[in-house]
C-alpha cells in the first residue's frame, strides 16, 4: 500500500472517517527544510509498502493547517499512531526514529 498524501483538513477528516472501527492508522507529520523528515519519509514509504494493513497518511505540518494541531506534537518529523475509531492517539514517534516506528507498527 502506498502513503496517501493529506493537502487537506477535510480530506484528513474524510480518510480517517471512512475506515474500519478497528484499522491502524500511522499520520506521518514532515517539513520540507528538514533533512529528518527526508529519511523518515523514506521510512514511512517503506513501512506503507510492507504492511499493507495499515494507512499511511502524510502530512506537510506547516502547510496544511489545523491537522497537526488535533494532535500531541510539537516538532517534525513525527508520526502519530491511531488505532480503533477513535482519534485518541495509542502511540506518537518524535524525532527521527526508524526503529521507534517499526516497533510501534509491530505492536499496534
Amino acid at each position: 500500500m502506498s502513503v496517501t498524501i493529506v493537502d487537506s483538513k477535510a480530506k484528513h477528516d474524510y480518510i480517517l472517517g471512512k475506515l474500519p472501527k478497528n484499522s491502524l492508522r500511522a499520520i506521518y507529520f514532515w517539513a520540507t527544510w528538514s533533512p529528518e523528515c527526508k529519511l523518515m519519509g523514506t521510512v514511512v514509504e517503506a513501512l506503507a509498502k510492507e504492511n499493507p494493513f495499515v494507512t499511511f497518511l502524510s502530512v506537510e505540518a506547516e502547510e496544511v493547517e489545523g491537522v497537526a494541531d488535533l494532535y500531541p506534537i510539537d516538532s517534525v518529523p513525527a508520526v502519530v499512531i491511531l488505532k480503533g475509531n477513535g482519534s485518541k492517539p495509542v502511540e506518537v514517534i518524535i524525532g527521527a526514529n526508524p526503529p521507534g516506528l517499526v516497533q510501534a507498527i509491530k505492536k499496534h
